[in-house]
């Protein structure tokens, strides 16, 4: 029996969450007997994991970023889609007053310095304008955004909004 061919990549890259694709190939047995056999590949919320200065891509379905933690800075992430994809955040990775399973605070400012968040814990600003525009930054004190580290860089990006994050 000649191997049964691969399916190929790309085919079940295109999928996204809920898409399904119906494939089949044909088999003969040593008898002669043909037999074609089908099957369906269904589509998955992608999790990607995101390492310091790393660039990834996003896919062509909704994809999770992950971010154990603030070490994960200086990334890069291309094809991002808001009200899409997620950046996911580890709570307890970041720490800074973060919860699982709640809202994350952020500030969209035309510069991140300028940005403000009341309180002590730690919030996300995006950058929406000039040299860092479409940078996420990650501030653990609180308060004015002049001590925000760089998480990630969203080229192309305009807007973000909390829901665009997932805390666990």
């Amino acid at each position: 029996m000649a191997p049964i061919p691969t399916v190929l990549r790309t085919a079940r890259q295109d999928l996204g969450t809920n898409d399904t694709k119906l494939d089949s190939f044909n088999i003969k047995a040593l008898d002669g007997t043909a037999k074609t056999v089908a099957f369906s590949i269904h589509g998955a919320n992608e999790l990607i994991n995101v390492g310091s200065h790393a660039t990834v891509a996003a896919t062509a379905g909704p994809d999770t970023f992950v971010f154990a933690s603030p070490a994960s800075a200086g990334s890069t992430i291309t094809g991002f889609s808001a009200g899409s994809d997620l950046l996911q955040i580890s709570a307890s990775g970041f720490g800074h007053g973060l919860a699982a399973n709640t809202g994350a605070s952020l500030v969209n400012a035309a510069d991140h310095n300028a940005a403000f968040h009341t309180g002590a814990g730690g919030y996300f600003i995006f950058d929406n304008r000039g040299s860092d525009a479409g940078t996420v930054f990650w501030d653990a004190t609180g308060g004015h955004g002049d001590d925000a580290t760089a998480l990630v860089k969203l080229p192309g990006m305009t807007s973000l909004m909390s829901s665009d994050f997932h805390l666990v």
